[in-house]
């Protein structure tokens, strides 16, 4: 075999060698977080209509409270 024979079977093995590795996925999850309720509201419900989606219900506690 002659030297250009190998080369390229060199450069092919370093190029599959090199495509092995494991890539490694990173998964991050933001779960919500409960707001702090502003002094006028008494209450607080966070409702989750979609993936990702979310909306706040606040009263004020007023009338027969």
């Amino acid at each position: 075999m002659s030297v250009r024979s190998w080369f390229f079977i060199w450069m092919g093995c370093v190029t599959l060698a090199g495509c092995t590795q494991e890539q490694k996925k990173v998964v991050a999850t933001v779960a919500p977080k409960a707001p702090v309720l502003i002094d006028p509201f008494k209450f607080h419900k966070m409702i989750e209509v979609a993936p990702g989606q979310y909306y706040d219900i606040l009263t004020r506690g007023q009338g027969r409270d």
